[in-house]
């Protein structure tokens, strides 16, 4: 090992020894190393790889890994570089940095493990078997949506972890599933775990009948309605996201949009900025926008039966402003009979900025 006082000798400016100084580092591109092998089998090598040049080169380590994007983003892929240990005074950087490379690290092992066994965890579960590291569920998310991204994945349940199920469904009919799972009708349940490439398909002889789908924004209001339905004709779907939707709710709706005899989507929201923000984000999943109805409590219902109206604080302000950019873009593209179902939308809200109140269903329906 060279020493100090040789290197300053043999170096002629402060910045040729700095450069000098600087430590020896293993790049490692976190991606799908070789054709026809597993993720498994990808996973271990990349392990491998990091735990040699830390124990046996001791070598810093660099992985390098395309950023994840949202599918709507025409946004050009970025890189992300993570490097570990850090190099340099201590710093936010690099506790950040360590941080990132635990949870990336950790999360690699995680899924060899659940492939060597064959076993699918829950986003929910992998974020409880090390909260202190992970600190919310969305990190989680993040970073295996990133892993997937590199490994060329179009779904994280690739990787054997799935998402969590949260909302709920009510059928009056038998709904059949990847021709396997079936829900019979008269019954709440989690809605099942499905992919992009899922079916759903309507049983016992009433295939031909037209399909009324309801989402309610409010569980409470999803239960009332479902305990007090009465004899219908028209085949029911009911369900709650519970809040804003998860991607297996949004997944559903999609399903149950394209591939059934859909006669009305009905949703019902909130009078306040983020109800108008879940619904819209229910009619970005639906296959026929035209069949979608928009059927939340307006301010002006609330006026009339008496409800309790609140004051729109600046948090509400904001949303209702980007909720009707949003609005007013889906619009632009699309052929008239299909804006008038947004027409709801809009108007709720630029009346609910212009008299600065907002209110909740729940002074009305329970």
């Amino acid at each position: 090992m060279t020493d100090l006082h040789k290197l300053m000798e043999k170096c002629q400016t402060k910045g040729e020894l700095l450069e000098t100084l600087q430590p020896s580092i293993r790049q490692i591109v976190l991606e799908q190393t070789l054709r026809g092998t597993t993720i498994e089998e990808n996973i271990e090598l990349i392990l491998s790889m990091m735990l040699q040049a830390v124990e046996q080169h001791g070598l810093f380590i660099e992985f390098q890994m395309l950023q994840a994007k949202d599918r709507e983003s025409t946004a050009v892929p970025t890189f992300r570089k993570v490097r570990f240990p850090h190099f340099g005074k201590p710093s936010r950087l690099c506790q950040s940095n360590t941080r990132n490379i635990a949870i990336l690290l950790t999360l690699l092992k995680t899924i060899q493990e659940r492939f060597s066994v064959g076993v699918k965890s829950t986003v929910r579960d992998v974020f409880y078997s090390n909260v202190e590291l992970y600190r919310t569920q969305r990190t989680v998310s993040y970073w295996l949506k990133n892993i997937a991204t590199n490994f060329k994945l179009n779904e994280i349940n690739l990787l054997q972890i799935i998402p969590a199920q949260k909302g709920l469904v009510y059928s009056t009919i038998s709904l059949q599933f990847n021709d396997r799972m079936i829900l019979k009708p008269g019954s709440i349940n989690l809605i099942p775990y499905m992919v992009e490439n899922s079916k759903v398909a309507i049983l016992g002889g009433e295939e031909t009948k037209k399909l009324n789908v309801r989402i309610f924004e409010k569980e409470a209001i999803f239960n009332k309605f479902v305990q007090n339905l009465d004899d219908i004709t028209t085949p029911e779907v009911i369900i709650t996201g519970k809040g804003y939707p998860d991607n297996l709710t949004k997944l559903l709706v999609k399903k149950l949009s394209s591939s059934l005899t859909l006669q009305d989507l009905l949703i019902y929201v909130d009078a306040d900025p983020y109800g108008i923000n879940i619904a819209l984000s229910y009619f970005s999943n639906c296959a026929y926008v035209d069949r979608v109805k928009y059927k939340g409590i307006t301010i002006f219902q609330l006026l009339n039966k008496g409800g309790q109206l609140l004051s729109m604080s600046q948090k509400d302000y904001s949303m209702a402003r980007t909720t009707l950019s949003r609005i007013n873009k889906a619009i632009e593209p699309t052929f008239p009979i299909e804006a008038n179902s947004y027409l709801p939308l809009k108007q709720e809200l630029q009346r609910q900025l212009y008299l600065g109140k907002k209110g909740e269903m729940n002074a009305v329906y329970l």
